[in-house]
């Protein structure tokens, strides 16, 4: 066995919801194609500019419209909030500026200019409003905000304007390898650096990091600089883009952020790789990748959520996790496919099935404890009992297929029956329910050797918390059921799946129970059987599921390669993560502060997810 440490886990929490307004059509570049992304100060709202030149104003909460602004006759370049976020100025090829009421939707005034107007921005008290032309001269333009008056003109030729955050300089993006900086007060230029240059590396996006003292450029070529502000020396490049994506179109870093305390650089590339680093010592925090090329995007000021969108007309928010390191264990079995895994109650040791042979791993460091090995067949399911003193086991052995062991002699202390796909213990460390290869469900009691077989028809079961009930579910039919142990009843029928059932967990509060079979996640009422949520997202059969003990995340993984993360009481994705293979088992350890899942390629990944993204409400709109 190899064991090695992996880099990190990638993490991306997709929000359920986008914005369209109108049908795609069959052309080059369709109308309502998104051209730029703005985000209001407080984060509750986001402007989106569009080539057809609308402007859209929408609730970033909700996902509902709020307002459309109509009136640039070319297409949108670029827009920004004021301060307070009660007013827009928007800028267009059209070769004006135009400020809008952001509450009543009423154009206040119209900026004229002399040639294309490629970025607009604020001064930081609101007072005034710095604009932006393709083409020197003059093409720097200082207004005042409130009459719409010039107030002055300077010789740039950048493509970006970024004040800082108290006010008192400008970083100016120019159209090659410079950037300059400027007095905002006097618009003059205070300095101008520039970086070697290097084959696509002319800079695309720019963001000040909180005390001024540094910012971060993007490039064409996916990288990201990070520059000290007082002496123009770069100190740190990062690769922002996906290394084996080339060429400029999918390379591209649209869009990058510091965070509002300073301690992270958030980044996305054109190919829909978002990044973030640690600016205290640069090491990669996080990596995720969006499908399909990014038009344009933005982050929020905060940089925990990311608008994005392009010619398919929707924009769509993703909220990127920032706040852990989370660290990912691997474990590596040559050969062999994963079938079970499974923590002891007092999350200090792994079972882990692959093959004929039993792993119990210390969770701590990794190293294998003990190992147990079946003498005919593999292993399907493990089950710690509640004292954490034994493990029970299931395999293709037809002459006795379930065993108990000692963990810590490692010797089989009991057998029974025939071969077998799946054993759960009851909480009372007597009873074991058993799924037989021929689809009958038993009870094996331990104790006394008493087996009543079969009970119920499945492959896939699970008790309630109190060890009175059990859920149950079959491959080959689509309905679930409840059944009283002491009475024999079924106390309820659910519909299940549209193609049978693949596995069930009850959640350890006992309200809720979730199933897998076809390519979806069902989440039931345990009390009246009714249907709370269907979870979408898997692209194919989910064959693994487990609720954490918080009774509120759901660990879904299946034929798809990626293990899936739900929180329970809104229907929100959480996070994907990729696990490169067919995903058989899932496990969140006792404390819920670590998630392991293994499948056909052999590996098991070991993820600590103490400290999952913030959740938000799934909007309607």
């Amino acid at each position: 066995m190899n064991t090695y440490v992996k880099a990190m886990w990638v993490l991306i929490v997709v929000l359920s919801f986008s914005f369209t307004t109108s049908q795609m059509k069959a052309q080059p570049l369709p109308t309502n194609t998104i051209s730029a992304i703005s985000w209001q100060s407080n984060q509750q709202k986001i402007a989106v500019g569009r080539i057809n030149g609308s402007v859209e104003i929408w609730n970033a909460n909700s996902g509902q419209l709020f307002l459309t602004l109509t009136g640039h006759s070319q297409s949108i370049s670029g827009v920004a909030w004021s301060p307070d976020g009660n007013k827009l100025a928007t800028s267009s090829s059209d070769q004006t500026v135009r400020i809008w009421n952001t509450t009543t939707g009423q154009l206040l005034f119209t900026l004229a200019h002399s040639d294309v107007v490629t970025d607009v921005a604020w001064s930081s008290d609101g007072s005034r409003i710095f604009s932006n032309l393709e083409l020197p001269p003059n093409n720097l333009y200082v207004w005042n905000a409130t009459t719409g008056q010039l107030i002055s003109q300077a010789s740039g030729g950048g493509s970006r304007i970024l004040p800082n955050s108290d006010g008192s300089k400008l970083l100016y993006l120019r159209s090659s390898n410079n950037v300059e900086i400027w007095n905002a007060s006097t618009v003059t230029q205070i300095s101008g650096y520039s970086q070697p240059n290097t084959i696509g590396g002319d800079l695309s996006s720019a963001a000040w990091n909180i005390n001024s003292s540094q910012f971060a450029t993007g490039t064409l070529n996916g990288l990201v600089k990070i520059w000290d502000a007082s002496t123009g020396v770069i100190t740190n490049s990062l690769q922002a883009n996906t290394a084996s994506n080339t060429g400029p179109i999918s390379q591209r870093v649209i869009d990058v952020r510091f965070s509002s305390n300073g301690s992270t650089l958030s980044s996305i590339s054109n190919d829909g790789a978002i990044r973030v680093w640690n600016t205290s010592t640069w090491v990669l925090i996080t990596s995720s990748q969006l499908p399909g090329t990014i038009y344009t995007a933005a982050f929020s000021p905060d940089a925990t959520k990311l608008a994005y969108g392009g010619i398919d007309g929707t924009l769509q928010i993703v909220e990127v996790g920032v706040t852990a390191t989370r660290l990912v264990h691997t474990i590596t079995y040559d050969g062999g496919i994963i079938w079970s895994v499974a923590w002891s109650p007092d999350s200090s040791k792994l079972g882990i099935a692959h093959n004929s042979i039993v792993d119990i791993v210390d969770a701590s460091n990794y190293l294998v404890l003990k190992t147990l090995t079946s003498d005919v067949g593999g292993i399907f399911s493990i089950d710690w009992n509640a004292a954490g003193t034994k493990l029970v086991t299931a395999s293709a052995d037809y002459g006795s297929g379930v065993r108990v062991w000692d963990v810590e002699t490692g010797k089989v202390i009991a057998t029974q029956g025939s071969a077998a796909i799946w054993v759960k213990w009851n909480p009372d460390d007597v009873r074991i329910a058993v799924c037989g290869i021929g689809g009958g469900i038993g009870i094996w009691n331990t104790v006394n050797d008493q087996t009543d077989i079969p009970l119920l028809i499945g492959n896939a079961v699970d008790w309630s918390p109190d060890g009175s009930k059990l859920i149950s579910g079959s491959y080959d039919a689509n309905p679930l059921t409840i059944t009283n142990i002491a009475t024999r009843e079924q106390m309820l029928v659910l519909p299940g799946h549209d193609i049978g059932v693949e596995d069930v967990d009850w959640s350890p509060d006992g309200t809720k129970i979730a199933s897998v079979g076809d390519n979806t996640v069902r989440v039931w009422n345990a009390i009246d059987g009714s249907l709370l949520l269907e979870l979408t997202g898997h692209t194919d059969i989910v064959a693994a599921v487990a609720w954490n003990s918080n009774n509120r995340l759901l660990a879904s993984g299946g034929a798809d390669t990626t293990v899936r993360v739900w929180d329970t009481r809104t229907g929100q994705l959480v996070a994907i993560i990729q696990s490169g293979s067919t995903v058989r088992t899932v496990g969140w350890s006792p404390d819920g502060s670590q998630l392991a899942f293994g499948g056909d390629d052999g590996t098991l990944q070991i993820v600590s997810v103490s400290d999952l993204p913030a959740f938000t409400p799934t909007p309607t709109g």
